[in-house]
């Protein structure tokens, strides 16, 4: 199922309870008005969508690798968006980035709205990354048979060349110093959680 926009704020108070300090989501207890009378009645599907939900988690599902998510209203909705929207009342546009770099932690406090750039220089290590070092790699030069250590940096659309270095280990000390200066996160590059 696709992700869609989310329901009113209003609603999902009505719906969800967000914990900050833990960034849970639980499930609220719902009334047989919420519910369309169909071959049951209401009042029986009411209780029983409460015995099975009410009080328990919500949105705690993996979507991808990194995030969490859940099914609401017959849409798949990412979890640190409903926590935004349900706490603020207001429903995050742009991008909402996990600080700590763990898709996971839903905490409010781990929680901020961001530029696409900003949320790339908070974003971990690639799992194609050959170096082990975000930025860097070894180049042989075809035409002049010279292998080096590359180092290069990306802030949005433009990508910087650092240089070109005899050792590894020059070529990391550039690439940390571009990225101390270009403002990336502590996470950047790094490996995510259990990796």
């Amino acid at each position: 199922m696709a992700i869609r926009s989310l329901p009113e704020p209003d609603l999902l108070r009505k719906l969800i309870e967000y914990r900050p300090e833990t960034g849970e989501l639980i499930w609220r207890p719902r009334t047989p008005e919420m519910f369309v009378e169909g071959r049951r009645a209401r009042e029986h599907v009411c209780a029983a969508w409460n015995t099975k939900n009410a009080g328990k988690p919500a949105f705690n599902h993996m979507h991808g690798k990194h995030h969490l998510a859940g099914t609401l209203l017959g849409a798949v909705h990412l979890a640190h968006r409903v926590a935004w929207a349900v706490h603020y009342g207001v429903s995050a546009f742009g991008v909402i980035d996990h600080i700590d770099g763990d898709g996971t932690n839903n905490r409010i406090t781990n929680l901020r709205l961001a530029s696409k750039e900003i949320n790339q220089q908070n974003a971990h290590q690639r799992h194609d990354c050959s170096s082990g070092v975000t930025g860097v790699h070894w180049h042989v030069n075809r035409r002049w048979g010279n292998p080096h250590w590359v180092a290069r940096i990306q802030c949005g659309k433009r990508r910087i060349f650092l240089g070109s270095f005899e050792t590894f280990d020059e070529a990391v000390a550039a690439r940390r110093a571009a990225e101390k200066k270009y403002g990336f996160g502590p996470t950047h590059g790094k490996l995510r959680h259990g990796k």
